[in-house]
């Protein structure tokens, strides 16, 4: 009879301790609860991507061209005699450095007209020499004049054959031996093609050299940038994945540009590149 009474005080007791005890556990659920849920979530995972499209370093056939600005002139004099007893009398109606056309009144002597037999620009009109006449430089045989910095006289000189985007061949036939004084040079070339006139001006004419850098490795110009602008200052490339998470810049030598394309050596075939980061680098 003791023993039960032993037995039922004791799990009185224990009864009342889990009464005591459940709040406590409950607040602890509850508090439990409430730490996930203001919980930070976790820091997410940053990593760097191409700031443009993603390309890739491909090996291709790479032809070289220049281009060239100027205007066509005319190396080719033509002369007409003065053959008036006294050429100072002459009256002149045209002046030295206008254009004379055949058929056109140049001046009068005595009353009588001397006419033009030439086309031309009339450079001199020399009335002095033991043979007194007039000089005109042609408007035929004419040749493409330009000045050009030593890298593109360069590309000339060596050319295998200069050719036009349309065909026409095209031949150097001058080159100065005193340079302008901004660095470049003076050079005339003859365009085998038809359509050109004297004094027209030529802007940006496409040149094929014949030189063709095969099986080049390449890249669009605009993934190549520079830190600090010069000629003797490094450039770089930046490398990423193919789904553009960058992976490394690296320091490139840069070779024949076409202007949209360049030649590129210290990078591996297949790499992917980013074409945005030269405007971020201020390019």
């Amino acid at each position: 009879m003791k023993m039960m009474q032993k037995l039922m005080k004791g799990l009185f007791w224990l009864l009342i301790l889990a009464l005591l005890l459940a709040p406590l556990g409950l607040i602890y659920e509850i508090s439990q609860r409430e730490r996930e849920a203001y919980a930070a979530p976790p820091a997410p995972i940053i990593r760097e991507t191409a700031l443009g499209s993603v390309v890739q370093a491909t090996r291709q056939d790479v032809e070289e061209y220049i281009r060239l600005s100027g205007s066509f002139v005319s190396r080719e004099n033509g002369y007409m005699e003065l053959t008036q007893k006294n050429p100072n009398d002459i009256r002149w109606q045209a002046t030295v450095g206008e254009e004379i056309q055949t058929g056109q009144v140049l001046g009068t002597y005595n009353g009588e007209a001397i006419i033009s037999t030439l086309d031309g620009i009339l450079l001199e009109i020399n009335t002095y020499a033991g043979k007194p006449h007039l000089r005109v430089q042609l408007l035929t045989g004419l040749e493409l004049q330009c000045s050009v910095p030593d890298k593109v006289l360069k590309q000339l000189r060596r050319a295998e054959k200069l050719t036009a985007e349309d065909g026409t061949a095209a031949t150097l036939v001058y080159t100065a031996n005193v340079k302008n004084d901004d660095g470049s040079t003076t050079i005339r070339l003859k365009l085998d093609g038809e359509g050109y006139s004297y004094g027209m001006a030529v802007k940006d004419l496409m040149l094929y050299t014949g030189h063709v850098y095969t099986g080049a490795l390449v890249l669009p110009e605009k993934c190549l940038y520079q830190k600090n602008a010069g000629e003797d200052q490094p450039w770089y490339a930046r490398q990423v994945t193919a789904d553009g998470y960058y992976v490394q810049e690296l320091q490139v030598e840069r070779g024949y540009s076409n202007g949209q394309l360049v030649c590129v050596t210290g990078i591996e075939d297949g790499t992917y590149y980013d074409s945005g980061y030269l405007v971020a680098a201020g390019g």
